[in-house]
């Protein structure tokens, strides 16, 4: 496999579209999400977790690199946090801007909705107004509709209505021309978004080739048959025989990670993709990406040979959301032991809803597992004379203990060379 492929794959580019970071506070169990992630353009965060449109966030602070992406709490008010900035989400009705540039948005029902900062407070009377702070600048208010009242620990509440901005400099507050340009509207987001996807999908599409087009390429499905009757998912590997290709059992189709990207959602006992492969390999590479619901068992099944030869393999994540690579070998006993290694937690909760690549390596000695680009477990293994799939099955196991997947898969890929961090 080219060195170049092997860099694209664990380090998801351009397979991943946008990075997206929360540092969480304390968990809080609700019954509703306080703040949800809508379109977001061109987004870095920290420990890059992507996240889709729709995302539950936790109360928390964000640190934004760069792009923009806006958040909609559940009071009703919306606000568009631009790089580089530093916002925690407080709660239903406040938040804290620590640095940079946030445009809000506030209805009737959500009136009261305040946001802080090292400098000043702003609350607002139903509006829409901009805000700066942080960044070794005089922070500032700008009033669009409506109005709001800012105030400060040595200054009293004043109220400004549309049309008015402030800059809070040496200790008072200086009337200036109130400028909407400086801030990121909704509807330009919006338009942003489509065309970041646009381009990031156009991307994942020319690295497909060359990712099938690589020999060690075994299996590579990107769920992209086009249509919802369709019930077999094609190898896009150059290589590809009949049997390669997979046979949909119960899975029904869903959307991935961008618009017009296909793929597989896996919920019930019965769901899975059957495919066979009888080539042996000396090494592999299995790639995933995912997007998790739940994980309601011991073990959740991504990948699974129905073998159980020496050599087989499973694929896991674990109930604590940890990879797990098993490889089958024979002990003398009835039935294969399975010599497994795991990572450590990171399919966790509070990234149940994102897309997640996952991917585990094995070169005959040591088992790796990264996600999203990351080295996140590794381990020493037996050798096993060759690795074997023979028939196998995505999403769940033709065995008797209940392992299926309650998860959506959008490209799934096996290669018959193991790749590690460059």
């Amino acid at each position: 496999m080219h060195a170049e492929t092997l860099r694209e794959i664990l380090h998801a580019q351009p397979f991943q579209p946008f990075t997206l970071h929360t540092v969480s506070g304390e968990t809080c169990l609700v019954d509703h999400p306080d703040f949800v992630l809508l379109p977001r353009v061109g987004v870095e965060w920290e420990d890059g977790f992507a996240r889709a449109s729709g995302a539950v966030l936790d109360p928390g602070t964000l640190r934004l690199k760069s792009g923009a992406a806006l958040v909609e709490f559940y009071s009703g008010a919306r606000l568009i946090v631009q790089s580089p900035a530093e916002l925690q989400l407080v709660s239903v009705g406040e938040a804290f801007l620590h640095s940079g540039k946030i445009n809000v948005h506030v209805p009737p029902q959500a009136r009261g909705f305040t946001v802080g900062s090292a400098a000043m407070k702003v609350v607002d009377f139903g509006t829409d107004f901009g805000f700066t702070a942080g960044g070794g600048v005089a922070p500032e208010v700008h009033v669009f509709t409506g109005k709001v009242e800012v105030a400060s620990a040595t200054l009293a509440p004043r109220a400004l209505n549309e049309g008015e901005a402030v800059r809070f400099e040496g200790g008072a507050l200086q009337a200036i021309p109130a400028a909407r340009s400086g801030f990121l509207a909704e509807d330009e987001l919006v338009r942003r978004d489509s065309e970041f996807a646009q381009k990031r999908f156009a991307a994942w599409r020319e690295a497909n080739g060359t990712l099938g087009a690589d020999p060690a390429t075994v299996i590579h499905s990107t769920f992209q048959e086009g249509s919802s009757q369709e019930r077999t998912v094609t190898n896009q590997s150059s290589n590809a025989s009949a049997p390669t290709h997979g046979s949909i059992v119960g899975s029904v189709w869903t959307a991935g990670r961008w618009p017009g990207k296909g793929a597989l959602q896996f919920r019930s006992e019965g769901d899975r993709v059957r495919f066979t492969t009888v080539e042996p390999m000396h090494a592999v590479t299995l790639l995933a990406w995912v997007r998790v619901d739940s994980l309601p068992r011991g073990q959740n099944v991504l990948f699974a040979t129905d073998s159980e030869q020496t050599g087989a393999l499973h694929w896991h994540l674990t109930h604590t959301g940890a990879l797990r690579l098993e490889i089958a070998r024979d002990l003398g006993r009835p039935h294969a032991d399975w010599e497994a290694v795991n990572s450590r937690p990171f399919v966790t909760p509070d990234h149940f809803g994102e897309w997640l690549m996952l991917v585990t390596t094995f070169d005959g000695e040591n088992i790796r597992h990264y996600g999203n680009g990351h080295l996140i477990g590794t381990g020493a293994s037996f050798t096993p004379p060759a690795l074997l799939v023979g028939t196998a099955e995505l999403g769940n196991w033709s065995g008797g203990t209940k392992r299926n997947l309650a998860a959506a898969v959008d490209e799934f890929a096996i290669l018959s060379q193991s790749c590690r961090e460059p």
